[in-house]
Order: structure tokens, then C-alpha cells, then sequence
């Protein structure tokens, strides 16, 4: 947490071109490191008084990078791409009642929309019922909901800068991956689980992850609160997730008949 506030300043006081690398052979840290024995340590004027371009005009760490290893544009840059954030939404998500069908219309629309860019002889037929890829391609199109609610978060990625302190996004450490969705890095980055369950995605709390939420708990056959948490974090991360799980076991009958308290009659005295 320290070294995460402390990025966090430098990057908000300073600018990016400011900044230069400090090769391995004038970094003090490396003194210990590298193994090096007390008397060693004691006749190394490195790690008590630091390299000595630090005594020099700015001009000299300008000649110290010249001969350092530098990493080309083209191989360290890695394209991502993001669903545009817009204001409103084309769709309204709040006529639809069901997940999957949600998912189900947005694999005709876009079956429609390959159609019209394609050949006549290469059209997919619509008589066929929509595909494995179809679906998956229609569900990732879903999650791009991400941009109609966290848009000056992603914007401010987009322009490699920090989350501001007072997005509900700034302690999740949000990145995008290489479908261009918004994840957040936890505790669990280094653990053996799969990596949708490391890096989950983020989503925001809106009807459409109620619908989630509500077919999650419906597939679980009305199981808790507790339960359906830990179902849907092993993919996503949700805004207020506890509020929409008891928003949606409200709806049911059978889920209120076995919350409901017990009856309790008042217990009377035993006579003599």
C-alpha cells in the first residue's frame, strides 16, 4: 500500500517525460541484491552517496540513457481496443427481463449487421439458430455496458493516467486486457486460480447485472446471498453486488417464506 500510494503521487506530480531509467550498475538497491559482503558494501560509495549522475546538470542523465538499453515504439506498444464510451445507450436495457435473451437479441443484431457487410452468396441464413461463437461474440458485446458508466475512468487509462482518488474504481487497480474489457488486479494475481477468477471483470450496477445477478441465483436454484457472491466473483466484479442479490431474492416467494423468522409464542411460567 505504501509503494502504491507513493506511485500514485509521483504520477499525479510529475510528467512521464520527465522521467529516466536508472540502468542496474547505478541503482543502489542492487548492491544488496547482487550478494555483496559487509566490507564490500562498506567500500561501495554507490549505496551510501547513490550514482553520481545524481551531483551533475540534468544534461549528464541524458548522456547516462543515451547507452542504456531502450525498448522500440512499435514492439512496446500493444493495442487495445475499447468499446467508445457515449452518453446514452443504443439499446434500452430495461425492456428486457431475462439475461439470455438479452444476450439472444444482440446475436441477432449483429448476425444482422455481418449479413449486410457480406457477399449474397456468404450470408448466414436466419432460419438457423444462433451459434456457440455467436453468442459469446453477442455477451462480449454486453459487457462493453462498462463504458456507458466508468467513462472518465477509461478515458483516463486511455491516456495512461491514474484513476482519480475519487472513483469508485480507484482501489480495484483497473487495467484492460486484451479484449479491451475493464478489469481490476486483487490480492489473488500470483495464486494458481484461472485467470478470470484472478482478474475479474468490472461491471457496473445497472439492470443489466441485475439480470446477471438474477439468472445466477435463478441457475443456483435460489440459493443465498453468500453463495451467489461467490458464483459470480469467479468471473466478475460487480458494483454493489450484495444490494442487487437481495434485490432480486425479494421478488421471490420462496425465497422470503425461507428467510422469514421463526415463530416465537411467549413461554410461560411452570406452576408449582
Amino acid at each position: 500500500m505504501f509503494v502504491c500510494n507513493r506511485v500514485a503521487q509521483i504520477q499525479e506530480l510529475t510528467a512521464p517525460e520527465s522521467w529516466h531509467h536508472c540502468i542496474g550498475k547505478e541503482n543502489p538497491a542492487d548492491c544488496l541484491t547482487r550478494g555483496l559482503s559487509v566490507e564490500e558494501i562498506l567500500n561501495k560509495p554507490l549505496w551510501f552517496q547513490g550514482p553520481s549522475w545524481l551531483k551533475g546538470p540534468n544534461n549528464l542523465m541524458d548522456e547516462v540513457n543515451e547507452g542504456s538499453h531502450v525498448v522500440s515504439e512499435e514492439s512496446a506498444t500493444t493495442s487495445v481496443t475499447v468499446c467508445a464510451a457515449k452518453a446514452d445507450s443504443v439499446l434500452d436495457f430495461t425492456r428486457w427481463g431475462d439475461f439470455s435473451k438479452s444476450i439472444r437479441i444482440f446475436g441477432w443484431i449483429f448476425r444482422f449487421i455481418n449479413n449486410s457487410r457480406r457477399r449474397r452468396n456468404l450470408v448466414e441464413t436466419t432460419h438457423h439458430k444462433l451459434c456457440v461463437d455467436e453468442l459469446e461474440f453477442a455477451k462480449l458485446k454486453l459487457l462493453y455496458i462498462q463504458s456507458l458508466h466508468f467513462a472518465e475512468e477509461i478515458e483516463c487509462l486511455q491516456n495512461n493516467k491514474q484513476v482519480k482518488r475519487t472513483s469508485v474504481l480507484y482501489k480495484m487497480d483497473p487495467f484492460f486486457d486484451k479484449r479491451g474489457l475493464l478489469k481490476m488486479r486483487g490480492r489473488l494475481q500470483l495464486s494458481d486460480l484461472i485467470l478470470n477468477e484472478k482478474f475479474p471483470i468490472i461491471l457496473p450496477k445497472c439492470h443489466l447485472t441485475l439480470l446477471l445477478v438474477r439468472r445466477e441465483h435463478i441457475a443456483l436454484k435460489h440459493a443465498g446471498v453468500s453463495q451467489v457472491m461467490a458464483s459470480l466473483r469467479n468471473q466478475f466484479w460487480i458494483i454493489g453486488l450484495r444490494s442487487l442479490i437481495k434485490r432480486v431474492k425479494r421478488k421471490y416467494v420462496r425465497c422470503q417464506r425461507l428467510d422469514s423468522q421463526q415463530c416465537s409464542e411467549s413461554i410461560y411460567p411452570l406452576p408449582h
